[in-house]
């Protein structure tokens, strides 16, 4: 079961200090990012290596319109879609992930920062200078597009820059 899929599952539901259990609200309300029949089809076809990898994806057009679409393909054939079928669908109205991002250097950044000549072991300088180097790499501002567009995106806005811990993750993190 994909993580957001096992998150909203386990997050549709609160045990309270009495032992009774209380619906909750969904985590937000998107047909397309949080519930409904193209999420589930997307993700029991298994079209991405990564569970993670369509929610992160940019619709290219209103979610309204793609849920439409997505309805009327539906209608029209089986109610569910062959993962050629879904694939197709998911190149028309999505974005490959990471699309609300721009690359930021902190402004502190410095190629050659004096603490890293203080360390004599040739090795740990180099593991050292490379570590320094991810937070240039890992360094992301939201694009103004995010704000301007909130429905084309599973991203939240922030205005101040951040670090992504990298690799599949996509999104920030408050620690």
């Amino acid at each position: 079961m994909a993580l957001k899929s096992w998150s909203l599952l386990v997050a549709a539901f609160c045990l309270c200090h009495d032992g009774s259990t209380m619906k909750l609200p969904p985590p937000c309300d998107s047909s397309i990012y949080c519930t409904g029949e193209l999420l589930h089809q997307v993700q029991m076809a298994k079209l991405f290596n990564d569970d993670k990898h369509f929610v992160d994806m940019k619709l290219k057009i209103n979610p309204d319109v793609v849920l439409e679409a997505f309805q009327n393909l539906t209608a029209t054939s089986p109610p569910r879609l062959t993962k050629e079928q879904l694939k197709l669908f998911v190149q028309t109205y999505f974005d490959s992930p990471g699309q609300e991002f721009e690359k930021w250097t902190p402004g502190d950044w410095g190629d050659h920062p004096r603490i890293l000549h203080k360390i004599s072991d040739q090795k740990l300088r180099l593991w050292a200078t490379e570590l320094h180097a991810l937070w240039k790499s890992l360094g992301r501002k939201i694009k103004l597009d995010v704000q301007s567009h909130a429905e084309l995106y599973s991203q939240i806005y922030v205005p101040k820059p951040l670090i992504v811990p990298g690799g599949r993750f996509r999104e920030f993190y408050y620690w």
